[in-house]
């Protein structure tokens, strides 16, 4: 073979040589690629998981707070009513006994005897 025969010839062997290794490196990249967007969409899978379950998680922290308010609220309100009751029965009390009620005992008493004739 002759000198430059040789050379043809190596020189094809080796572009046929980078090109069995360009392909393989597209194929590497294509892979490389292919997962890359799976894990892109598990993590996005994984995101909306997570997203998820944190809405949940605040509607019920919410909710639990909301309930303790409310029974806060209506211990309250019975206790300011308990108050007003009892302050009532006071009210009541003192009128029962007070001078105005004396007065208003006698005028009764007075116009009782006085229509009976005593």
């Amino acid at each position: 073979m002759r000198p430059e025969a040789e050379v043809v010839a190596t020189e094809a062997a080796e572009v046929s040589r980078l090109e069995q290794a360009e392909l393989a490196a597209r194929a590497r990249r294509l892979a490389a690629e292919a997962e890359a967007d799976r894990l892109i969409e598990t993590a996005r899978e994984e995101a909306r998981r997570i997203e998820a379950g944190s809405d949940a998680q605040v509607a019920n922290a919410l909710a639990e707070l909301r309930r303790r308010y409310l029974e806060q609220a209506e211990s309250e309100v019975a206790a300011i009513e308990a108050e007003l009751a009892g302050r009532a029965g006071q009210r009541e009390a003192a009128a029962a006994t007070g001078p105005a009620f004396e007065a208003a005992v006698e005028l009764v008493v007075a116009a009782v005897l006085g229509e009976t004739g005593r």
